[in-house]
C-alpha cells in the first residue's frame, strides 16, 4: 500500500475528509442501522487507505443517512458521508470522452473494411452476421478489448481478496450474493433511497435490478452462443425461438428499462450528495447497447442489418474496452466490499450468539444450577 504522502494532494484530501465523516460516524452511531457502511467502519481496526476505499465501494450512494446526520451542515462538524465517500470512490478515474471515442474506432473500423453492396443488403440464413463482420475479426476484438480490464479486475479483486479476514473467506459468499443479487443495500435501512435529498423512493434500487439481471441474462447469452457455434456448430442468427435469442431479448428489455430509470433517478437526484449525480454515460451507453441489440433482432433480416450490427458490435467492443475507465470499474470493488461485511455480519452475529450464552452462564439460571440441593431455597 502506498504512503500517504505519495498521493496526489487532492486524493489525499478526500481520504482524509472520508477519513473524518467516518471517525464521527462511529463515534455517533445514529445511521448504524441504516446501512452497512457504518458497522464495518466501526468494525475496521485502523481507517487506512485500503480500508477508507473499500467502505466507500460499500457504500450504495442510497443518500438516506444525509438528512438524518445531526453533524451536517449548518453544524461546524459539516459532515456529508455521501459526498465524502464519493469523492474517493470515483478516485479521479472517470474519463467520459473513452465511452465515445473507443465505440466510434470500431464502427469506423467496421464501415471502411466491409465493402457498401455487403454492409446495406439484406443478409439472411445462417451465417448472415458473418458475411458482414468475420468471425476472427469478432473474436479479436474481443480480446483485445478485453485484456486490460481484465487485468485490472483481477488485480483489484485479489488485493481486495487479501484483506478478507482469514479462515473466513468463503463464509459469507453465499450471504453476499444474495444481497448483491436483491441490491438489499439500495434499500437505504428499509425506506428506500433519498430521491431529492428528502423523498424516499425505491426507484434506484429496482432500475440497478433491472440492470444487474438484464446484463447477467445478456452475458449468458454470449456464452449459450459461443457454445452453440464452437460445439454443437449452430451458426448464429438463431431461431427466435432458442435460447440464446430468448436470454438476449430479456436481458436487452431488462437492460434498458433498468437504465432508463436510472436516468430518472439521476435527474431527480441532488447534485450536492454526490459527486456523480450527473454523470449519465454509463446508463447512457449501456441504454444504447441494449436498443441497437433489440434493433438488431428486429431487422435482422433487412438491409439495415449491418449498419445495425456495426453500431451494435462497436457499443459493445467499445464499452468493455473503456470499462476499467468508468463507472463500471465500481462494480467488482463493490462485489468484494460486500462479501467483506458479509463475513463481518456472521462473526457479530456469532459474538452475539456467545455473548448470550455467557450471559446465560453467568446468570440466575448458573447460580441456581450450582447452589447445593440440601441448602434448599433461597429466603425469601
Amino acid at each position: 500500500m502506498r504512503s500517504v504522502d505519495d498521493l496526489a494532494p487532492a486524493r489525499r484530501d478526500d481520504l482524509a475528509e472520508a477519513r473524518r465523516v467516518l471517525n464521527l460516524c462511529t463515534i455517533c452511531g445514529y445511521c448504524d442501522g441504516l446501512c452497512e457502511v457504518f458497522p464495518a467502519a466501526k468494525a475496521a481496526t485502523d481507517l487506512d487507505e485500503a480500508t477508507v476505499v473499500r467502505l466507500s465501494h460499500l457504500c450504495h450512494a442510497c443518500r438516506s443517512c444525509a438528512p438524518a446526520c445531526q453533524y451536517a451542515s449548518p453544524h461546524p462538524f459539516a459532515a456529508d458521508v455521501p459526498m465524502a465517500l464519493s469523492r474517493v470512490r470515483e478516485g479521479g478515474r472517470r474519463r467520459p470522452w473513452l465511452a465515445l471515442a473507443a465505440p466510434a474506432v470500431v464502427i469506423a473500423g467496421i464501415v471502411a473494411t466491409t465493402p457498401a453492396e455487403v454492409l446495406f443488403a439484406a443478409q439472411t440464413g445462417a451465417g448472415a452476421f458473418e458475411r458482414i463482420v468475420p468471425l476472427w475479426l469478432v473474436i479479436v476484438a474481443a480480446t483485445v478489448a478485453l485484456a486490460r480490464p481484465a487485468w485490472l479486475f483481477g488485480r483489484a479483486i485479489f488485493d481486495a481478496a487479501r484483506r478478507l479476514p482469514k479462515g473466513d473467506r468463503l463464509a459469507g459468499l453465499a450471504d453476499a450474493a444474495r444481497r448483491i443479487a436483491a441490491m438489499r443495500d439500495l434499500d437505504g435501512g428499509g425506506g428506500g433511497c433519498s430521491e431529492d435529498g428528502e423523498r424516499l423512493g425505491r426507484l434506484r434500487r429496482w432500475s440497478h435490478l433491472g440492470v444487474l439481471h438484464g446484463f447477467l441474462a445478456c452475458f449468458a447469452a454470449t456464452v449459450v452462443g459461443a457454445v452453440d457455434r464452437h460445439v454443437l456448430g449452430l451458426v448464429a442468427p438463431h431461431p427466435l425461438v432458442s435460447l440464446p435469442v430468448g436470454l438476449g431479448t430479456a436481458g436487452g428489455v431488462a437492460l434498458a428499462v433498468g437504465t432508463v430509470g436510472m436516468i430518472v433517478a439521476k435527474a431527480r437526484g441532488d447534485p450536492k450528495l454526490d459527486v456523480a449525480a450527473r454523470d449519465f454515460t454509463l446508463p447512457v451507453e449501456l441504454l444504447l447497447i441494449a436498443t441497437s441489440g433489440l434493433a438488431l433482432l428486429a431487422c435482422r433480416e433487412t438491409a439495415a442489418m449491418g449498419a445495425l450490427l456495426a453500431l451494435h458490435l462497436g457499443l459493445v467492443v467499445g464499452f468493455f474496452a473503456t470499462a476499467a475507465d468508468g463507472r463500471f470499474a465500481h462494480a467488482p470493488l463493490r462485489a468484494m466490499a460486500v462479501w467483506h461485511a458479509a463475513i463481518e455480519r456472521r462473526a457479530r452475529r456469532a459474538h452475539g450468539r456467545a455473548a448470550m450464552r455467557r450471559g446465560r452462564a453467568f446468570g440466575p439460571a448458573a447460580a441456581r444450577a450450582e447452589r447445593p440441593e440440601e441448602e434448599g431455597p433461597p429466603p425469601r
